[in-house]
C-alpha cells in the first residue's frame, strides 16, 4: 500500500497554493492598489481587508505580493494580544531598517528616527489581525505614518468594525479603502477541497461522498480553513488506521474532533467572567437545577475567590447573553409549582458539559 498522504505541506496554515480559487476579482483589486509601489511611487491610501475566519485574508494578500512582477519593499507582521505600541513599532522598524538601533524604550524617539530614515522610500506594512490589540495601541503609528512617511498599510481583520474608533483625523489621513471577502459557498469550497486533495493526497484516496460531506459542513461557516483542517484530520485518521482511502466515517470523526478542539480553544479565550459562569452552571447542574438566582450568587462567590470585581446582576445578564450567542448556554423556564410562576434555569450544552466533566477541561486557564 502506497499510503494516503502524499505531502503534509499543503495542510499547513502558511501554505500558499499555486493559484487561489475563487478570488480572481480580489486579486485584481489588490494588484491595482499596489501598482504605485511597482513603479517605486508611494501609495496615497491604505487598504482594510476584512472577512470571517477562513476566507483567505492572509493567503490572498501574501499570494498577490509573491506573484506581482516587480519587487516592492514590504513587511508582514501578525499582531498578538498584549503587544504594546513600542513593540509593534520596533517590529516595523526592524523589518524595514535592520540596522536601526532600538536601545531605549521610547516609542516617540524610535518613531521619529524611523520616519526620518523612511522619507522618500515607498514601502508597505501589512498588519494582520489588527483586532488583537486595542485600537489606541495602533493609532499613534497609523496616524504618524499616514502623515509623515511613504509607508502605507494593508490592515487585516475578521472584524469589519476594527477601525471604527480611530480618531477622525487619523481616518482622514489613512484614506482607507475597504475590501470585504465574502464567505465561501459550497461550490467554491468543493473546488478548494479538490485542489488541496490533489496537492496533499495520493490519487483516488478520498471518496467523492467524503468530499461532499466536508463541503456541506464547511459551507455552514463559509470557511476554507475549516475544510482543509477536516481533510487533514480525516486523512491522518484513515492512514493511521490502515484504510485504503478517506471515507465519510473518517470525515465525521475528524469533524467531531475539530468541533471539540474549537470549543476548548473558544472557552480558553473567553474572559474570566465568562469562564467562571460556565464553571458555575456545570457545578450546580450536577446536583440541582442551575436557576438564574442560584447561579448568580455562586458566580459572584467565584469572582470574589478569583479577586475579580463584584459585578451586578446586569453584568451577569450580559455574560449569559454572550454565552448564548456562542451556543454554550441555553435557558428554559421551570415552574415553581402551585401557581407560583416560573424561574429561569440555565443549561450548558452537552459538548461543553463533557469538557467540564473532565479534570483537564476545568483547568482551561481558570
Amino acid at each position: 500500500m502506497s499510503g494516503i498522504i502524499k505531502s503534509r505541506i499543503p495542510f499547513a496554515d502558511e501554505f500558499l497554493p499555486p493559484n487561489l480559487v475563487c478570488r480572481d476579482v480580489e486579486i485584481i483589486m489588490i494588484k491595482k492598489f499596489l501598482e504605485p509601489l511597482t513603479r517605486n511611487e508611494p501609495i496615497i491610501s491604505s487598504l482594510f481587508v476584512t472577512g470571517n475566519v477562513g476566507v483567505g485574508k492572509t493567503a490572498l494578500t501574501k499570494f498577490v505580493l509573491l506573484n506581482i512582477p516587480s519587487k516592492i519593499n514590504y513587511a508582514y507582521m501578525q499582531l498578538k494580544e498584549g503587544s504594546t505600541t513600542f513593540h509593534i513599532m520596533s517590529q516595523i522598524a526592524k523589518s524595514f531598517l535592520p540596522e536601526i538601533a532600538i536601545s531605549r524604550r521610547s516609542t516617540g524617539d524610535l518613531m521619529t528616527r524611523f520616519l526620518e530614515q523612511m522619507k522618500g522610500r515607498p514601502a508597505l506594512a501589512i498588519l494582520d489581525e489588527v483586532d488583537k490589540v486595542p485600537i489606541k495601541t495602533l493609532s499613534p503609528i497609523l496616524h504618524a505614518f499616514s502623515r509623515e512617511t511613504w509607508v502605507s498599510f494593508i490592515l487585516l481583520s475578521r472584524l469589519p468594525n476594527a477601525l471604527d474608533h480611530l480618531p477622525t483625523d487619523t481616518k482622514s489621513s489613512l484614506k482607507c479603502k475597504n475590501l470585504v471577502l465574502g464567505s465561501y459557498k459550497k461550490d467554491q469550497l468543493l473546488e478548494i477541497i479538490r485542489q488541496r486533495v490533489n496537492l496533499a493526497l495520493q490519487p483516488n484516496k478520498i471518496d467523492d461522498e467524503a468530499i461532499n460531506k466536508i463541503a456541506d459542513y464547511a459551507s455552514c461557516f463559509g470557511s476554507a480553513r475549516l475544510a482543509i483542517n477536516i481533510i487533514r484530520e480525516a486523512s491522518e485518521e484513515a492512514e493511521m488506521g490502515g484504510a485504503e482511502k478517506v471515507s465519510v466515517n473518517h470525515v465525521e470523526g475528524a469533524t467531531a474532533l475539530i468541533e471539540e478542539d474549537t470549543i476548548k480553544t473558544t472557552i480558553s479565550d473567553l474572559p474570566q467572567t465568562h469562564k467562571l459562569a460556565l464553571q458555575t452552571i456545570a457545578q450546580i447542574a450536577r446536583v440541582q437545577p442551575a436557576t438564574f438566582g442560584r447561579t448568580l450568587k455562586q458566580w459572584q462567590n467565584h469572582l470574589s475567590e478569583s479577586k475579580l470585581p463584584q459585578f451586578t446582576r446586569w453584568k451577569f445578564y450580559d455574560v449569559i447573553s454572550d454565552l448564548k450567542k456562542l451556543g454554550f448556554v441555553e435557558t428554559a423556564k421551570l415552574g415553581k409549582g402551585r401557581g407560583r410562576g416560573f424561574q429561569t434555569v440555565l443549561h450548558i450544552t452537552e459538548q461543553v458539559k463533557e469538557l467540564f466533566a473532565q479534570p483537564t477541561a476545568r483547568e482551561l486557564k481558570m
